[in-house]
């Protein structure tokens, strides 16, 4: 039985094969190289965007705090910041809104 080479096969590879072979694993390596780099490159611009979103989303809250203490005529501070709090803990998309605010990266 013999390689590609023509060389009989045994337990040891002849230079040629082993040489095409180191050839192949290192183009193999270099093209994952790449795709770990590229990799990289995209985590850090969607880190970069999830940190735009964020921010957002906290100027979005604050907007909402806005609006929501509009309706409160009458009121003093401390009933005021009672119904927000109530509001932000409880409400479903204030749920949403704090739950992505709180998530890591």
């Amino acid at each position: 039985m013999s390689d590609e080479c023509g060389h009989v096969i045994s337990a040891l590879l002849c230079k040629t094969c082993v040489e095409r072979d180191f050839e192949a694993q290192k183009e193999l390596n270099a093209f994952y190289v790449d795709k770990l780099n590229k990799a990289e490159q995209d985590i850090t611009e969607l880190r970069a965007e999830n940190e735009r979103l964020k921010a957002a989303l906290k100027d979005a809250k604050e907007c909402i705090r806005i609006w929501h203490n509009m309706d409160c005529h009458g009121m003093d501070q401390e009933q005021i910041d009672g119904l927000w709090q109530s509001y932000d803990q409880n409400s479903p998309e204030m749920k949403r809104i704090n739950a992505m605010l709180e998530a890591k990266p």
